[in-house]
């Protein structure tokens, strides 16, 4: 369409009113009503479409909601079942720590009381041996003085007596003395 100088359009203004007689031949019409079809249909088929899709993806969003929450609920449940057994576990290890403590100061104590008696049965056969060894010593030297006293005192009755009699007499007093001392 071209544009004309504005003198020209006021004289054809008549001419423009039998143009715009005929509704039916004015393009904007046809474009009006070619928009209002559009808005139409879009309206009356594309519209519910385009809503049951929507609604198609929010019951699809609700349902992931609700799963998550669902997932979120266990894993809560499993973390509370988690913490509650971390919990009797730790309990347990220090009872477990606790009963080793006991266990070992009894070990402790039992090992002291096991040395303590050793030691005394130790010193007490050391004591003993000490004893018998003191008791042979003594019975070693009174054996040795009993047979030097006696040879001493045969010699010197022997040298005072000639005596076959008095050497049977002598003899008998010796073996003796002998049986007394040991």
């Amino acid at each position: 369409m071209k544009k004309e100088p504005l003198s020209t359009a006021i004289d054809s203004a008549p001419a423009a009113a039998d143009h715009s007689a005929s509704w039916l031949q004015n393009e904007y019409t046809w474009i009006g009503l070619a928009f209002a079809i559009t808005v139409f249909l879009f309206i009356r088929y594309l519209v519910p479409t385009i809503n049951k899709a929507l609604d198609a993806r929010a019951e699809k969003i609700r349902d992931q909601l609700e799963q998550a929450n669902r997932l979120r609920a266990e894993a809560q449940e499993l973390l509370a079942t988690y913490k509650a057994e971390q919990e009797s576990m730790l309990k347990q290890a220090e009872e477990i720590v606790a009963t080793a403590k006991r266990d070992a100061a009894a070990m402790r104590s039992q090992a002291a009381a096991e040395l303590k008696s050793a030691l005394e049965r130790r010193t007490s056969q050391a004591h003993e041996k000490i004893a018998r060894a003191e008791a042979e010593a003594v019975a070693s030297i009174r054996t040795r003085i009993v047979e030097s006293a006696t040879e001493s005192a045969r010699m010197m009755l022997a040298e005072q007596s000639s005596g076959a009699a008095e050497d049977h007499a002598i003899a008998r007093a010796i073996s003796a003395i002998e049986a007394q001392i040991h």
